[in-house]
């Protein structure tokens, strides 16, 4: 009231006026936002003593209270930070849907577009699509994440976390595609020898031979050596073996089955282990292929 009679008896002085005007709705602003933030910590403090009746009241309040100011004041220098500890009180009261409506804000509205806390935010926004089931919007999300920040903490997270959503949708093909592309962005992730196997099942599942094959012979060419990855080395080269049985090419399915013999026996590995079937398969398919070559053979007597 002050400030407005003064910009009423001082015209002179206008601009003047309008800078204690502008400072007042300030200082108003900041204790507003401080008044939430001890709201956040006192919820903190119940949390932590389990009052948890008390502790979801506090953190809803202030979730409340902090989207309230965003929305009031949209030039708020501060309101990318209070949106998003508004969601995260959201969180903690399992409001996911309305947390991800705040989190959505962060990562769609163009004020936010700079914001160091965008990012943050692309993630937690996928991770609460999932908590209420919005998985087709919690991958898209994560790939977005990856596309927008390729250096992100979170990317190698995310596009695991994609490719588990598509294969739990049984969208097999789609969940081998972002397994490749993380093994081919993140080439020395320790992981890498591992997905490219858990690739193969994909393409398995998803009915694709072709692809299937030949994400074998990759595996085998780059791991088949390796002492760590033998069993999953002998499974490759029977799977291999079995298809050319399949396709009528004998010859080529004996090699694979006596590579798998050789595997077994040089690998020093237990009997009555996965590894010791496969090879007791082998030889019973060599063994098999044999006597029918034997069978096939017409002996003409004189």
């Amino acid at each position: 009231k002050i400030s407005l009679r003064m910009k009423d008896e001082v015209k002179s002085e206008k601009e003047t006026v309008d800078e204690i005007l502008l400072s007042i709705k300030d200082a108003r602003l900041s204790a507003r936002f401080q008044r939430a933030g001890a709201l956040l910590q006192s919820a903190k403090e119940a949390q932590e003593a389990e009052q948890d009746k008390e502790a979801r009241d506090l953190y809803s309040k202030a979730a409340w209270e902090l989207e309230k100011i965003v929305d009031e004041n949209p030039t708020f220098d501060k309101a990318d930070v209070a949106l998003l500890e508004a969601a995260r009180s959201f969180e903690q009261v399992k409001l996911f849907e309305k947390a991800a409506q705040l989190y959505k804000r962060l990562v769609d509205e163009e004020r936010f577009a700079k914001s160091d806390h965008r990012e943050a935010a692309v993630e937690s926004l996928a991770e609460n699509y999932e908590k209420f089931f919005n998985f087709s919007g919690a991958i898209k999300t994560y790939l977005g994440l990856t596309r927008d920040y390729p250096k992100s903490k979170y990317a190698k997270g995310a596009l695991l976390k994609a490719a588990m959503l598509y294969e739990n949708d049984q969208q097999f093909l789609k969940a081998a595609e972002v397994v490749d592309q993380f093994t081919r962005k993140y080439s020395k992730d320790e992981m890498v020898g591992k997905l490219n196997y858990s690739q193969i099942a994909l393409y398995e599942k998803g009915e694709d031979r072709g692809a299937a094959r030949k994400a074998h012979l990759a595996f085998l060419k780059k791991y088949g050596k390796k002492e760590k990855y033998i069993s999953q080395a002998m499974v490759s080269t029977i799977k291999l073996g079995r298809m050319a049985e399949e396709d009528g090419k004998i010859k080529a399915a004996q090699k694979r089955y006596k590579e798998v013999v050789k595997m077994f026996e040089s690998s020093g590995l237990e009997p009555r282990t996965r590894a010791a079937s496969l090879c007791a398969e082998a030889q019973f398919r060599l063994a098999e292929s044999r006597f029918e070559e034997y069978a096939s053979i017409r002996l003409v007597g004189k």
